[in-house]
């Protein structure tokens, strides 16, 4: 009776490993990844698309790859890092940019590429195109011109990158810098320009002031004139 139920649990054992063994040798690729089989540590299939895939268990498995677009970001300090105006202006931003791999190219990722790699591309071409875009503007013109900067150095970022397999999706810039130098020129110059409309507003007020005193003493010199006037007439009268 022992032996009996010994070996039935031997055999409800060995169905669950089978059973498991069997459940592992499937897996599913999202609809928003793709797939490689790597069988001993090497890539032995092409891309594989969104699906139930079969892979020999412990031998192969399948390695997916998101094509959903992630985000990196990249800041420009105001020192050396930063860029440089055409007035010679260092300034500094935050720029993020968003990219995801290129369907078509997925096994370029796994073969030729890796994270580390894209990012650092990413990283080296984002600096030359905001510097190059930056250089074309004096410091009082990024702010209003912020939205063409950050469609050229989108294109240009999509240029630079078109020999890898990805593809930039979205840029955007922010939270433009400068040196505090160039801050406290600008509060001296808001300064002379406040103590310049002041006294422009002072002298329109001194003018307005001695036009209305030149009107009242006309207005005071024509009353004289009819009142002096009407005594005339008065005393012409009389004799």
């Amino acid at each position: 009776m022992m032996k009996k139920i010994g070996k039935s649990v031997f055999a409800g054992a060995i169905a669950l490993f089978v059973l498991a063994v069997g459940i592992s040798a499937y897996d599913v690729v999202e609809p928003n990844e793709r797939g490689v089989m790597v069988t001993l540590g090497e890539v032995s299939s092409g891309v594989l698309e969104p699906g139930m895939h079969f892979h020999v268990p412990f031998i192969s498995r399948i390695q997916k790859y998101s094509i959903v677009p992630k985000g990196m970001n990249a800041n420009f300090s105001v020192g050396k890092d930063g860029a440089i105006t055409k007035d010679m202006q260092t300034v500094g931003s935050q720029v993020t940019v968003f990219y995801r791999y290129d369907d078509d190219r997925i096994m370029d990722v796994v073969t030729k590429y890796g994270d580390a790699i894209l990012e650092n591309a990413i990283t080296r071409s984002l600096v030359s195109c905001v510097k190059e875009a930056v250089g074309k503007y004096s410091i009082y013109e990024l702010v209003e011109n912020q939205d063409k900067i950050t469609t050229d150095v989108s294109k240009s970022l999509a240029a630079r990158l078109s020999e890898y397999p990805i593809e930039v999706t979205q840029l955007t810039i922010s939270n433009w810098d400068w040196s505090d130098d160039f801050d406290k020129n600008i509060k001296e110059t808001m300064n002379r320009t406040q103590q310049v409309r002041q006294a422009e507003q002072d002298l329109k007020l001194a003018e307005t002031n001695a036009q209305k005193q030149v009107a009242e003493a006309e207005a005071a010199k024509k009353a004289a004139e009819q009142t002096a006037e009407a005594d005339l007439m008065k005393a012409q009268k009389a004799a």
